[in-house]
């Protein structure tokens, strides 16, 4: 990825806005997501991630940048940081990174050791809750057959 020369900053600076929380907010165009989006050349490149290598340094190629403010179309380099896509994720407030930050189960058994299933597609289950629901299931199955 190119870094920003003179000609290209002057050029971008007029897509940019600061705002009261101090995001420099990219007010060009945007790709389906939200993150800001700019050409050089026949290119199209995130403008967030040509802001932190230009003012930052190079992103190294195991990383993804996350927005610690939130703000998809902030180019701030000040709130930008390199993280694996894991941390990414969990530093959000998908699903995915709420569930993630449960320690136990909706009975109140932890989600640790012995207790702890995950199954085939990453999902943690409660020993003691699965157990108490196939208990259940069978008793009731073993009384519609006879």
């Amino acid at each position: 990825m190119p870094r920003l020369n003179e000609i290209e900053l002057k050029r971008m600076s007029r897509f940019l806005q600061w705002s009261p929380t101090g995001c420099l907010l990219w007010m060009g165009s945007k790709n389906p997501k939200g993150y800001g989006r700019t050409s050089i050349g026949p290119n199209q490149y995130s403008v967030h991630r040509l802001f932190y290598e230009t003012f930052v340094g190079p992103i190294p190629p195991d990383k993804v940048m996350d927005h610690l403010c939130r703000t998809r179309n902030c180019a701030n380099p000040n709130h930008l940081r390199c993280v694996t896509e894991q941390e990414n994720i969990l530093a959000g407030i998908s699903p995915s990174a709420i569930a993630a930050t449960k320690t136990h189960c909706p009975a109140g058994h932890p989600y640790a050791g012995e207790n702890l299933r995950i199954t085939g597609r990453g999902f943690r289950v409660c020993r003691t809750c699965e157990s108490i629901y196939n208990k259940r299931r069978n008793g009731e199955n073993r009384h519609a057959v006879s």
